[in-house]
């Protein structure tokens, strides 16, 4: 059963982008998963006074699902080429954020037609005018779900690298399955994680899953089936 939801949800992010109808293009997105009670929630919300846990959000809350777009090389690219910010990135910057809100939306109703309560938060903008923090960190609960770790520029390096929109869901839904990062990002030999990402690592952290980085088109394609996890732990492939 929980594998089978793992699946489902799989399959509605990475429709929903292939869907997208906007001029922004994806490479395939990473989905991960943390225990609501991890207790790097609880370091996040003592290092960012302010910032939201799980039960803050979901009384009962047991998973939060957390799901990377990263974008197609083009627009990292014209980006990289442009000053100080290239249209397509603008345009990738907001298309994404109303993609999020929408991939959120339909996981939340799949998870309560299967009787689990799940809330989200907006991709951007929620936070205090006054002190400019967030109350909910999408790309800090990223890391608590395994789907990267944070490198000496602050952003969070994925597998699918660090361009791209973060999103999360909240449920007391119970979904686990391996994680798609292990060890620390862009540190030279010698070199220690900067201070308030030291002793962020919890010894156990449930398991995520990731879909297997490709570029996605606005039309299905056949073939590259992303590997999900088993409930022992070891991944395999979706039939």
């Amino acid at each position: 059963m929980q594998e089978d939801l793992v699946g489902l949800l799989e399959e509605i992010i990475r429709a929903g982008v292939r869907a997208h109808a906007g001029e922004t293009r994806f490479r395939e997105p990473l989905l991960g998963f943390a225990d609501a009670d991890d207790h790097d929630f609880l370091r996040l919300n003592q290092r960012s006074p302010g910032h939201l846990l799980p039960a803050d959000l979901l009384p009962g809350a047991r998973t939060v699902i957390s799901f990377f777009l990263p974008f197609a090389p083009a627009v990292v690219e014209a980006n990289r080429a442009a000053t100080p910010c290239a249209r397509e990135w603008a345009v990738g910057y907001t298309e994404t954020n109303r993609l999020i809100a929408r991939l959120s939306s339909e996981v939340q109703e799949a998870l309560r037609e299967r009787g689990h309560r799940a809330v989200w938060e907006l991709p951007t903008h929620e936070f205090d005018r006054t002190t400019l923090r967030a109350r909910w960190s999408h790309k800090s609960v990223a890391r608590i779900a395994g789907l990267g770790e944070f490198g000496l520029h602050r952003m969070l390096i994925t597998p699918s690298g660090c361009a791209g929109r973060f999103g999360s869901v909240v449920t007391d839904a119970v979904l686990r399955a391996p994680r798609l990062w292990r060890g620390q990002a862009c540190l030279p030999p010698g070199r220690q994680p900067m201070p308030h990402l030291r002793g962020a690592v919890p010894r156990r952290r449930p398991e995520p899953v990731g879909l297997q980085p490709r570029e996605v088109s606005p039309a299905p394609r056949a073939g590259g089936r992303p590997l999900v996890g088993d409930p022992r732990g070891s991944p395999r492939r979706m039939r």
